[in-house]
């Protein structure tokens, strides 16, 4: 079976490039080259004479200096009371935070606590009398849990 998929190797002078040699690629590919070139130099050189003409116009230029009798203070001033305002902002935020985390906490404790005592209300264990006053016998496991004396029998 070998012998039926048998290729024929031929050695080749030059490198693959295509199907066929052709000169009109290689001019097409010469002259975009130099298209490229020529229009990067022509923007490189409006570049340079943009930066050269504003140059000029941003020279140094004459300015009248005037003396001031007392230094200017506002700058200044505004920094730090927009820092003082920002800290007593941070500082309502946090008292705010911490009285909004400290009501929470009660409220939880305060659920817990009635969920405690209902619970231990619950459990406590119920003491009935009869008629007489004294106190009646708890029931048993096979007796219900009724408050009354009557001590049915569960089955």
């Amino acid at each position: 079976m070998a012998n039926e998929n048998a290729v024929q190797v031929v050695e080749e002078k030059q490198e693959w490039g295509g199907d066929k040699p052709d000169s009109d690629d290689d001019k097409n590919a010469d002259e975009h080259a130099s298209s490229s070139f020529l229009a990067r130099e022509r923007r490189l050189s409006a570049g340079q004479e943009i930066l050269k003409d504003q140059e000029r116009i941003l020279g140094d230029t004459q300015v009248e200096v005037v003396n001031q009798r007392e230094e200017w203070r506002g700058g200044e001033e505004s920094d730090e009371e927009q820092a003082e305002q920002a800290q007593e902002q941070r500082e309502r935020t946090v008292k705010r935070r911490a009285s909004e985390s400290f009501e929470k906490r009660e409220s939880r404790l305060q659920q817990g606590a009635l969920v405690q005592l209902r619970s231990s209300f619950s459990e406590a264990s119920v003491m009935s009398f009869d008629q007489s006053g004294r106190a009646a016998e708890p029931p048993r496991e096979d007796r219900c849990s009724d408050r009354c004396t009557n001590m049915c029998v569960l089955s």
